[in-house]
Order: structure tokens, then C-alpha cells, then sequence
């Protein structure tokens, strides 16, 4: 389990706390020039070059180091995130093995469900492959198309996700593993916002 962290000391430790239990090792990747440690964790420190510049560094040294490791897969946890039945982050690794094809699974309900803007999240996921603040990658799969590009700030879901779906593969959500996402805000909606942005390529692209 790999869990990004962005100067939130208090939200990592109270992250990797509720994914006690889960029975995988928790790797806490911070920026360079700080360090969040936890105890019974392992520590991982962005280069300086990829510090603070979004989801997509931590996200791509996460595959990167995975695989290093011999990994099969990864579990991706940011850190405000809290997982109320740790034992279920193994359903998503078990279900990601189940099916032929299957590349990411993500926890669906890491978004309130309360949000007015729930609804809409939910449709752009399925339809443009963003994987959430929970979810667990085949790094077979994921090798195959690429990766996290660490050049992307945000949207860095959503273009794997396209990538994935372009290669044929499915992307999955799950509803066994109960979670919440402490600090969601209507940041949390670059997926519907941020597409002619930043990332204005993304769509030609793919």
C-alpha cells in the first residue's frame, strides 16, 4: 500500500492508522524536504524535482518502486483518506486477480454520497477512467500502457485510465471496502473542471 502524502502529518498518521489491519506493507511517500513518518511504515522521499508538483510524481514512483520490489500490484491510499474495514483493501487485490482484463479497482464509495455533485462524479469515473483516492493497479497491465505520467499535476488517473481503456482493459469499482475522504471539496471535481485546463492536451491526445 502506497499512500501520498502532501504536508498533511496529522492526516497520514491518521490514514495509515485505520489501514492497520490490512495485512500489506505501508510505504508513506512525502516531499523531499520533509518526512512523515509512522511507525511500522516504510518511508519514501519524492526527488526534489518531482516535490510538489501533484498526484502524479508520487503516483508514478509508487509503480516505479512496486516493481523494483517484485510486485504483482499496488494499492494507491492518499492520505486523507480513512478506511473504516481494512481488511477489505485485500477484496480489491482479489478482485483485480478474478477477472480477465481487469486492470485498476477502485473504492467507490470514497465519495460522500451526501454531495450534490455525487451523482455526476460517479458518471465521469466510469466514463473517463479516474481511479479515486483508494484503488489497486495490476502493474502488468499498467507497465504495458505507461504508467502514471509524473509531468501531470492532475488528471493523472484519467490518463492512465484512457490509456488502459484504449488498450482494452477494464477498470473496476468496488463497494466492499467501506472509506470516506476526509477533506473532499469541490476540488475533488477536476475530473468534470479541470479537462480544459492544465491538461488541455488530454483529449487529443487520447
Amino acid at each position: 500500500v502506497w499512500v501520498q502524502t502532501y504536508r498533511r502529518p496529522r492526516e497520514v498518521v491518521a490514514c495509515v492508522e485505520s489501514l492497520r489491519g490490512a495485512g500489506l506493507p505501508i510505504t508513506v511517500i512525502h516531499p523531499a524536504d520533509e518526512r512523515h513518518g509512522v511507525a511500522g511504515t516504510t518511508t519514501l522521499a519524492l526527488p526534489h524535482e518531482w516535490s510538489h508538483r501533484g498526484a502524479g510524481p508520487p503516483r508514478a514512483l509508487a509503480g516505479l518502486m512496486a516493481t523494483a520490489l517484485g510486485h504483482d500490484f499496488m494499492v494507491i491510499v492518499e492520505d486523507d483518506a480513512r478506511i473504516r474495514n481494512p481488511k477489505g483493501i485485500m477484496m480489491l487485490v482479489e478482485g483485480l486477480f478474478s477477472y480477465p482484463r481487469l486492470a485498476t479497482l477502485q473504492v467507490r464509495s470514497a465519495f460522500p454520497l451526501s454531495t450534490t455533485h455525487h451523482q455526476m462524479l460517479t458518471s465521469e469515473i466510469e466514463k473517463y477512467g479516474a481511479m479515486g483516492i483508494i484503488f489497486a493497479v495490476h502493474l502488468g497491465s499498467y507497465h504495458e500502457v505507461g504508467g502514471f505520467d509524473p509531468k501531470l499535476t492532475r488528471l493523472e488517473d484519467v490518463d492512465l485510465g484512457i490509456r488502459l481503456k484504449v488498450a482494452g482493459y477494464y477498470l473496476g469499482s468496488h463497494h466492499g471496502v467501506k472509506a470516506s475522504h476526509q477533506n473532499y471539496s469541490a476540488g475533488g471535481l477536476s475530473v468534470l473542471e479541470a479537462r480544459g485546463t492544465e491538461d488541455k492536451g488530454l483529449n487529443k491526445k487520447r
